[in-house]
């Protein structure tokens, strides 16, 4: 199964394409003294999360979302169980990055997000950070893009189940 969202830059995640005043116009009452400040990453630098996140409540999230697909609520009807909702898959990877990079202010845009392999609840899920590119965009502001990759631990197995290139605003 893949999805593809594509918003700034282009597929190889250069963020020299940000629309003139991008940041300025989308956060310009942020208070930039408030936020935590970490090195300057550099392109090829990379994180790997190797404590995980255990999914929980798959079909109680499906449910918040309105999301009434059988496959997140019918553990019966696929042959590993209920799915979870690939939106709650990208956003215990985005809760993962945030994590190892804490000065992140917000999310600019998303190059692809393809998604590899079936989540299931009780999986336990990994992730490795990449940064592929960094650019100066505001006073003392940086947009980054990066490279997720997500796996599941189920078992004593580890399968990846998800690839995800997004570019952040970074103080």
């Amino acid at each position: 199964m893949t999805t593809r969202r594509r918003s700034i830059g282009d597929s190889a995640g250069l963020v020299s394409t940000l629309p003139s005043g991008f940041v300025m116009t989308t956060g310009p009452h942020w208070d930039l003294e408030a936020m935590p400040r970490s090195p300057r990453p550099e392109v090829g630098q990379t994180w790997a999360v190797n404590a995980g996140d255990v999914f929980s409540s798959a079909p109680e999230l499906a449910r918040l979302t309105l999301n009434v697909a059988h496959v997140h609520h019918d553990q019966f009807s696929q042959p590993t169980g209920a799915l979870v909702y690939g939106g709650h898959t990208i956003g215990l990877a985005l809760a993962q990055l945030t994590r190892n990079m804490p000065n992140v202010l917000t999310v600019a845009g998303w190059h692809s997000c393809d998604h590899l392999g079936p989540v299931c609840e009780g999986d336990t899920l990994i992730s490795t950070i990449e940064v592929t590119d960094v650019s100066n965009v505001h006073e003392g502001l940086l947009a980054v893009s990066l490279r997720v990759r997500v796996s599941a631990r189920r078992g004593g197995d580890v399968s990846p189940v998800l690839a995800w290139r997004l570019a952040v605003i970074l103080t």
